[in-house]
């Protein structure tokens, strides 16, 4: 007896690796149990399809009464998801074609005013429906996936749920050989851009879980299809140039994370040339930055001028575009500041300005509590040790104490840090005290100096601050 071979569609299904899916199988397989194919949609009656789907949600909910833990509970709340609106099914009794239109358009709706949790309902509730509509192996249904997967990575950063649905868009598309089989060059430019758009989504999903090179493949592979793209008569040229430059700004990201630095800098320059000649001003600002990044990484004088040089061009756009109080304006100016710090001492002050300047934007435009604000001053902290102005470091680490309990609690980690860096100054300068009464004596000036800095330090440093709270 022979056994049956599983599909990739089963393999999806059983694959462990993937906890944060596993709930949307259900939503697949509850729809199969609702229609078996296209050919069941054509046979029954449309009274009987939308029966018979509302009656796989109703077996669907019974399941919450069965889950006993928290994480199955937690999955049969998102299988929910695609069938809260199942009355309004019975109610209507339309088409399913009909209801995956609505659905279509009200996701839409609800992405444009960015109600994520409504888009999400309707866009699994769209998976169900094109599969009742054109069956398993259509390319409208690899859309339907690709469009949740889009969807899920960009409202609520859910990679490990838009890798799943772009591997089922992807199964679908090449298992189904649909660019072999379209009726006309129009049909396969839709089935081309939606299959470039599995493999660009794929490829963020893949970043963010840290798949760096298997991001990489995937995004050559719908960097091929972009040029077969825009080769067909039919093809929509400016939605040609958008998948392009998004695959060529991703693929420069992915390359610098895999230190393939010379590659990084060649893709972000193709980047940002098409932005360029587009016009499209605000995207210059953090392709630059991206572009410094990768330039400082190569680590060559050359290099480093070059960082700086994009570094500078980015602030110039952010100061046209946002004026001289933009917050964009300030993170420009943050990365200068570590461009410079980055370098000799002779560069320190270059480095102390830039901080200043973006440290005057933070707190007047996001508050003194604001995690910019605090990792600024921390930078800023650095750059006065680095100088040997340890008053100064003191003064600012005392001044930021209460700022960071205020953010991260009194027991926080930041906290603690900002304790540690104040008794290592405080240990530098007994140490400097102790070398200098050895070499000039107890009553040179260079010696007094030193002796009145720990003074104040001691009399006047955040370790002080709320003492009474950290006593055991």
């Amino acid at each position: 007896m022979s056994l049956p071979v599983p599909t990739p569609r089963d393999s999806l299904k059983t694959n462990s690796n993937r906890d944060n899916s596993d709930a949307f199988v259900d939503v697949e397989s509850s729809s199969e149990t609702a229609v078996s194919g296209s050919e069941s949609c054509s046979t029954s009656s449309v009274s009987e399809v939308v029966s018979a789907f509302n009656g796989a949600g109703d077996a669907i909910c019974s399941r919450e009464t069965e889950a006993s833990t928290p994480r199955q509970k937690e999955k049969v709340v998102a299988v929910k998801l695609g069938l809260s609106q199942r009355s309004k099914l019975k109610a209507a009794a339309a088409p399913p074609a009909v209801l995956l239109n609505k659905s279509e358009k009200q996701a839409q709706e609800f992405l444009h005013h960015s109600q994520t949790e409504e888009a999400l309902h309707e866009l699994i509730r769209c998976t169900a429906l094109a599969r009742l509509v054109f069956g398993d192996g259509h390319w409208k249904l690899a859309a339907a996936h690709s469009n949740l997967a889009s969807a899920y990575f960009k409202l609520n950063d859910y990679a490990r749920q838009a890798e799943y649905h772009c591997d089922l868009a992807k199964d679908i598309l090449l298992n189904s050989q649909w660019l072999l089989c379209c009726s006309s060059t129009a049909e396969k430019g839709e089935v081309l851009a939606v299959l470039i758009s599995v493999y660009l989504q794929l490829g963020l999903a893949q970043i963010n879980l840290h798949k760096h090179s298997e991001a990489e493949k995937n995004l050559l592979k719908a960097g091929k299809l972009c040029a077969d793209y825009s080769q067909l008569p039919s093809s929509d040229q400016s939605r040609g140039e958008e998948f392009e430059f998004s695959v060529l700004h991703v693929l420069g990201k992915v390359c610098l994370s895999l230190k393939k630095t010379d590659k990084a800098v060649i893709h972000l320059k193709k980047a940002i040339d098409m932005i360029e000649k587009q016009g499209r001003t605000a995207m210059l600002v953090t392709l630059n930055v991206e572009l410094a990044q990768a330039e400082f990484t190569i680590g060559t004088e050359f290099s480093k001028d070059a960082g700086l040089d994009q570094l500078h061009k980015a602030h110039k756009i952010a100061l046209k575009l946002y004026g001289n109080e933009g917050v964009r304006v300030a993170d420009v100016a943050h990365q200068l500041g570590l461009a410079y710090t980055n370098m000799d001492n002779s560069k320190s002050q270059y480095a102390e300005d830039w901080y200043l300047a973006a440290l005057a934007i933070y707190e007047k435009a996001l508050g003194k509590s604001a995690v910019q604000t605090i990792l600024l001053q921390d930078e800023l902290v650095k750059v006065y040790i680095k100088t040997g102005r340890h008053e100064e470091a003191l003064e600012t680490l005392r001044q930021t104490l209460l700022d960071k309990m205020e953010r991260y609690g009194d027991y926080s980690e930041s906290v603690a840090d900002a304790y540690k860096l104040i008794g290592s100054i405080l240990l530098t300068l007994g140490k400097c005290l102790y070398v200098e009464k050895l070499v000039f004596g107890d009553g040179q000036k260079k010696v007094l100096a030193t002796q009145k800095t720990l003074q104040l330090i001691k009399r006047n440093s955040g370790s002080g601050v709320k003492q009474e709270k950290f006593k055991s």
